[in-house]
């Protein structure tokens, strides 16, 4: 296995764990939420901007994401092209989450009161937002990780 595909699956696990611990997290501040709401919590989640559909939009974002960064890093240990297929699916439905939780944060934004401020808050938010798919399609596409996907076929 090449190196960037040992780095590319390394870097999988480490974005999966830490998808599973903002997912537990996030799962606490649902769980507090409904079962023991402390005083002047909700005031707490609105003055940070985070909505109850919200948090149960992240929850779900971070499971899948867990399940799927996973399931990328194993795949790609048994090469192949099913595996790429699979990790460029991952990778694409990442980027499309990214930009959709993006539009949702700024959406209910209270400062972007203008069309234009709008895509520059959306431009700046989501361009370093997308640095790591685009760093992990980057290593899955390089010369060594095709051939030997190619050849584990």
């Amino acid at each position: 296995m090449p190196r960037a595909l040992r780095v590319l699956r390394a870097l999988f696990s480490l974005k999966a764990t830490l998808s599973a611990l903002t997912f537990l997290f996030v799962a606490f501040l649902l769980l507090s939420l409904y079962f023991y709401t402390p005083p002047g919590y909700r005031e707490w989640l609105a003055e940070l901007g985070v909505s109850v559909p919200r948090l149960w939009g992240w929850a779900l974002m971070y499971l899948l994401g867990t399940i799927a960064y996973t399931a990328a890093a194993v795949l790609l240990g048994k090469g192949g092209r099913d595996a790429r297929d699979t990790v460029l699916v991952i990778l694409a439905l990442d980027a499309l989450v990214i930009m959709a939780d993006t539009a949702m944060l700024l959406a209910g934004d209270p400062l972007v009161d203008h069309w234009v401020v709008g895509v520059m808050a959306w431009t700046f938010v989501v361009v370093p937002r997308l640095l790591v798919p685009a760093l992990f399609l980057l290593l899955l596409t390089t010369k060594a990780s095709r051939a030997w996907l190619r050849a584990t076929d």
